[in-house]
């Protein structure tokens, strides 16, 4: 499973958030499975900080590090990474604003878009089909729909 589990990081960010559905399924994937795979909810491997210091740097200018200091990564999931942060005023004597910084990792907006144009292709593929090659699971369930909500869902997750 373990395996698995760093084949899941490495897809990208639509398999990760399917496979942390899963992982809050125990009683359909199992306890074991989700024990394994609950670590992708907050503790994917995270990017490298050369990216996050290049977003503030882009966000905020080069002295960012001024006004801004980030003392901890918190928790890093398959959109981004959050980090524990202060924010300095500038009135003298004020003190620093603790804060939630959250940087998307690299990619991940245009890795996204590709993986559900990869399972919109797959669906398309499976229209056409004969009706008797097709699982039988897809005659009760709409899968054109499950990847539409699932696309939607990811979308509003990439807004921030």
């Amino acid at each position: 499973l373990r395996m698995c589990l760093r084949g899941v990081e490495r897809s990208g960010a639509a398999v990760i958030k399917l496979m942390q559905w899963a992982s809050g399924r125990p009683d359909i994937f199992g306890s074991d499975f989700c024990r394994v795979f609950s670590r992708l909810q907050d503790d994917t491997t995270p990017h490298p900080w050369a990216h996050t210091a290049e977003v503030m740097r882009n966000a905020y200018g080069e002295d960012w590090r001024r006004r801004v200091r980030i003392t901890r990564l918190i928790g890093s999931g398959c959109i981004g990474q959050v980090y524990e942060g202060f924010v300095s005023s500038d009135t003298p004597g004020a003190p620093e604003v603790k804060v939630a910084i959250k940087v998307r990792h690299p990619c991940v907006m245009r890795d996204i878009h590709d993986d559900l144009d990869l399972m919109r292709l797959a669906i398309a593929a499976m229209d056409r089909l004969p009706s008797s090659a097709r699982p039988d699971a897809l005659t009760w369930i709409n899968p054109h729909g499950i990847v539409e909500a699932f696309a939607e869902m990811l979308q509003q997750q990439l807004d921030f």
